[in-house]
């Protein structure tokens, strides 16, 4: 499981390729582990946490690769989220992913001072890309997100496009959606 905290919501579709996007609300920022996000959580008022590394299981090629990348991803937007620093997920994300790049944009010098509105994935499992995809992939990652203090469990969606490259998986295109 994964930990988010809610920046801003983005309800978006993301093209590769430089197509549209849709934007609607808010949308999460990232944090790691259970215990990376508790600690983020109780340090975020006071200091900038520490630049997530990606996990030696995100570095492969396979299914729970993909899985391990998608949850290393998260733990950089909270860290975007609560340093106002989004370089490091900029690293992992395609330059034609418009959702993402305005996500960050927002992110950009503007960091959390507050714990509200944490966030969680769960059930997180690849598919094969179909046609009805905003763009191309290698594969789609796909889960649950809850948000802390919702009412509703759980709270949405995420699937996101990714691609495999010689430095690694990068996020391609990301789709949300508010239950």
């Amino acid at each position: 499981m994964v930990g988010l905290v809610v920046g801003t919501s983005l309800l978006a579709a993301c093209t590769g390729g430089g197509g549209e996007s849709e934007e609607a609300g808010p949308w999460p920022s990232s944090s790691g582990s259970s215990e990376s996000a508790a600690a983020t959580s109780s340090s975020a008022a006071t200091s900038a946490p520490a630049v997530p590394v990606m996990p030696e299981e995100a570095r492969g090629a396979g299914d729970a690769a993909a899985v391990a990348f998608v949850e290393h991803w998260v733990e950089l937007v909270n860290y975007a989220a609560f340093s106002g620093d989004a370089t490091s997920v900029r690293q992992v994300t395609g330059t034609d992913c418009q959702v993402c790049q305005s996500l960050y944009a927002s992110m950009d010098g503007q960091p959390l001072s507050s714990t509200d509105g944490a966030w969680s994935t769960s059930d997180l499992v690849t598919r094969a890309p179909a046609a009805s995809d905003p763009g191309p992939a290698d594969l789609v990652v796909t889960g649950d997100v809850d948000i802390s203090g919702s009412e509703s469990s759980p709270f949405g969606s995420l699937a996101l496009g990714v691609t495999r490259e010689d430095e690694g998986w990068r996020v391609a295109w990301l789709l949300t959606e508010q239950y």
